[in-house]
C-alpha cells in the first residue's frame, strides 16, 4: 500500500506540475486571415469571460507568431499528458478504495 500512496503523490505532483506550467502558456488557437493577396496576418482566437477574442499578432512569417506556434504546442503537449496522469490517478484512488475494503 506504500507504493500506491507514493504514486498518488507522484501523480499529484505531477499534475500540478503541469496545471502551473500550462498556466504560463497562450490558451486558444492560431487564424490565418488573408488581407492581400500576398500576405497572411496571424491571429491569436480564444474565449475570454464567454467572449470570443481575437488578437492580431503578426504576419505569418514574423518571429513572435513562430514563438507563439511553438507555445501552443507546448501547451497542447502538457494537456495531453495532464490527462494521462489524471488518467492514472483514477486508477490509484480505484486501487486505494479496493485496498482498503480488502482490510
Amino acid at each position: 500500500n506504500g507504493i500506491i500512496e507514493e504514486e498518488q503523490e507522484r501523480l499529484e505532483e505531477l499534475i500540478n506540475h503541469y496545471d502551473n506550467e500550462i498556466e504560463k502558456l497562450p490558451k486558444g488557437s492560431l487564424q490565418a486571415k488573408k488581407l492581400s493577396k500576398v500576405e497572411k496576418y496571424i491571429y491569436l482566437v480564444f474565449r475570454e469571460n464567454g467572449k470570443h477574442i481575437s488578437k492580431y499578432i503578426g504576419k505569418e512569417d514574423s518571429e513572435e507568431v513562430k514563438q507563439l506556434i511553438d507555445n501552443i504546442k507546448k501547451r497542447k503537449n502538457l494537456e495531453a499528458l495532464r490527462k494521462k496522469a489524471s488518467s492514472n490517478l483514477k486508477e490509484v484512488y480505484k486501487l486505494i478504495k479496493v485496498y482498503k475494503r480488502e482490510r
